[in-house]
């Protein structure tokens, strides 16, 4: 068995059950995106509010690759976009707060408000 090590044993997290999730049913690509999301998002709320032309060159991807991430984080339930901000797509990954996962497609707006 080989034991592997942090090269920088500080500034990492630890991932949860929500990530591993993620990993196992994401696509590679849309599981980058995922994680990118998680790493920029504001902590307390689980959210960011971003475009997807904001997104595509940190991730080396076009627009188009990153609205496809997006559905495939949509359509898998592992976030989903909120009504808040005109403009802007907020993406929603934090607890549901109660709220069930029919509740959460109905209110949200068409994958075309990206």
């Amino acid at each position: 068995m080989t034991t592997l090590r942090l090269k920088n044993p500080t500034g990492w997290f630890a991932a949860g059950k929500e990530v591993a999730q993620a990993l196992t049913l994401l696509p590679d690509s849309a599981f980058k995106l995922f994680m990118w999301i998680c790493l920029n998002a504001d902590r307390g709320r689980g959210a960011i509010q971003v475009e997807p032309a904001e997104i595509a060159p940190a991730l080396g991807k076009t627009e188009a690759e990153i609205r496809a991430n997006l559905r495939d984080l949509f359509q898998f339930e592992i976030g989903w976009p909120t009504t808040d901000g005109p403009s802007r797509l907020p993406i929603d990954t934090g607890p549901t707060n109660g709220r069930s996962t029919e509740t959460k497609a109905k209110n949200s707006p068409p994958i075309s408000a990206c």
